[in-house]
């Protein structure tokens, strides 16, 4: 399979991203902003019940998966040359709202699962000498993150599985998305640490650069889902 490389994914997506950064940029903002109020508006009513502010903050979690798959619409958009719209990133709560909260949440359990995971270690050894509990607490620590990113990775897809084919569900995505990524884990891996150079360089310009660098990080990575889909179409066909 003749995939693209990093380097190639990247140019494609510089080159597909030129005239439609304000259009990105829109969208981006727009999506922060609406979860920043409604998260704002939480902590002012659930400020001081821990329980009913951990249940808003889950909501707020699940709701931005909402506009993560809207925003990918725009993306996909760019990707074959139509014309993308900044209020495309709330499509999903008109179409598939149900569907954008369930891959949210196959997400959000495998982070806060290998999170917490973690912790229960801990909790299991505190009473342990410390040399032996940090020792264990380390290995568990690089066990666990060494496995949520690698289902973080696995499961990557289901979002733009979702998107692209509107009548599967999200198990379908699921399994699509872990046919897909199968051999191309460490490419999707080298390719996002490849991009942390230039987060850097958006931190340090007071996250200025960051508006820049976010739209280019999801061309990319758009680039490669339809390179990677385009490859196993291909090769089924031979």
């Amino acid at each position: 399979m003749n995939y693209m490389t990093s380097r190639e994914l990247k140019n494609i997506a510089r080159d597909k991203m030129l005239g439609q950064y304000g259009t990105a940029i829109g969208a981006f903002m727009f999506m922060r902003l609406a979860l920043l109020i409604t998260l704002g508006a939480c902590s002012s009513v659930f400020a001081e019940h821990r329980i009913l502010m951990i249940i808003a903050s889950t909501f707020v979690l699940l709701l931005e998966g909402i506009f993560i798959y809207g925003e990918l619409s725009i993306y996909l958009k760019i990707s074959v040359g139509d014309r993308p719209e900044v209020m495309d990133v709330v499509s999903g709560f008109r179409t598939s709202s149900l569907k954008a909260i369930g891959a949210r949440m196959v997400h959000l359990i495998i982070l806060f699962g290998c999170f917490y995971a973690w912790v229960a270690v801990g909790m299991l050894t505190s009473e342990m000498d410390k040399s032996i509990s940090g020792s264990i607490n380390l290995m568990s620590l690089c066990v666990f993150s060494a496995l949520g990113i690698f289902l973080m990775l696995t499961y990557s897809q289901i979002m733009y599985f979702l998107q692209d084919f509107s009548t599967i569900s999200v198990k379908e995505a699921c399994k699509r998305s872990r046919e897909l990524m199968r051999g191309n884990k460490l490419s999707l891996l080298f390719i996002c640490i490849g991009f942390i150079p230039i987060y850097f360089i958006g931190v340090i310009s007071f996250m200025v650069g960051f508006y820049f660098i976010h739209p280019y990080v999801k061309m990319t990575l758009t680039e490669f889902y339809l390179d990677r889909v385009r490859c196993g179409k291909t090769s089924e066909n031979v």
